[in-house]
């Protein structure tokens, strides 16, 4: 809301745009500079920064180092945070949760899918305390209020390949994203399926950012990024590369890119860059 962008790179460490500068924050773990992979903003101006299998560090908004959670072995594939202030995270196999309160460490571990391939990807916070993640083997599972793992034919059935994104939209409806393919799911449980034949993006769709009008931005890791109109027409956006990571959209219209060779400003069609 401030207007600050904060990038997390692959080379180690992040990047925080303010308005017209850069400045860059930079974090260590034992002896090596950690490759930021996920983030999430903590409620009081820091950050949660999860690495490459180094654990997360929790940042203040200084970018100093306030903790370093799980630093022996969680991957950070995704990192939500719920409205009871927990930490989840999506590690290999595991599904893991910090409660800052309690000062408690929880994990569920994974069975074994069909493809013997189960990063836990994307994470999605349902009503009623239940949180959705799915599996890089094409299984869904939620974890319910009272702590129970288990899978979900019904969301597991949405897409033909596994969910990299899920996202809120407009009056309760949900977007999830797969390989090449999105899903729109409405609050009646019905929904529609796009694909590449529609114009949606190949690769994976790694994120999906709900617009005000009931479309939808289709950010792609190897599809770049398009605008999902209400009505299921698509509209590709030319940018520099196809490896889009992270979409920032403001309240002034304006939306942040963030691919493998730089970071895109978008306004109304005039398209600019910060290498």
């Amino acid at each position: 809301p401030d207007g600050v962008v904060v990038a997390g790179m692959m080379g180690g460490g992040l990047r925080v745009f303010r308005r017209s500068f850069f400045e860059r924050w930079g974090y260590q773990t034992g002896a090596s500079m950690v490759e930021a992979k996920a983030m999430v903003a903590d409620g009081a101006g820091g950050l949660y920064v999860g690495s490459q299998c180094e654990g997360v560090v929790h940042l203040d908004s200084a970018g100093s180092q306030i903790a370093h959670l799980w630093p022996d072995s969680a991957c950070a594939n995704a990192l939500i945070r719920d409205r009871r202030g927990r930490l989840w995270l999506g590690d290999t196999h595991k599904v893991r949760r910090w409660d800052p309160q309690a000062e408690r460490y929880d994990v569920w571990t994974l069975g074994n899918g069909s493809g013997g391939v189960f990063d836990v990807l994307p994470l999605l916070e349902l009503p009623g305390d239940t949180i959705l993640f799915g599996v890089a083997d094409g299984r869904v599972g939620m974890i319910d209020p009272d702590d129970r793992l288990q899978f979900s034919d019904h969301y597991g059935n949405i897409l033909d390949s596994p969910l990299w994104s899920m996202e809120f939209g407009l009056e309760a409806t949900r977007w999830f994203g797969g390989i090449g393919e999105v899903a729109h799911l409405t609050a009646d449980g019905s929904f529609r399926r796009f694909g590449q034949e529609q114009g949606i993006p190949e690769g994976q769709i790694r994120v999906i950012e709900p617009t005000s009008d009931g479309g939808a931005w289709i950010g792609s890791y190897g599809g770049g990024l398009a605008r999902l109109r209400p009505d299921g027409s698509v509209i590709a956006v030319m940018l520099r590369d196809e490896t889009v990571q992270a979409l920032a959209p403001l309240a002034s219209g304006g939306m942040w890119v963030l691919q493998n060779s730089g970071l895109t400003w978008l306004d109304q069609g005039a398209v600019s860059r910060i290498e």
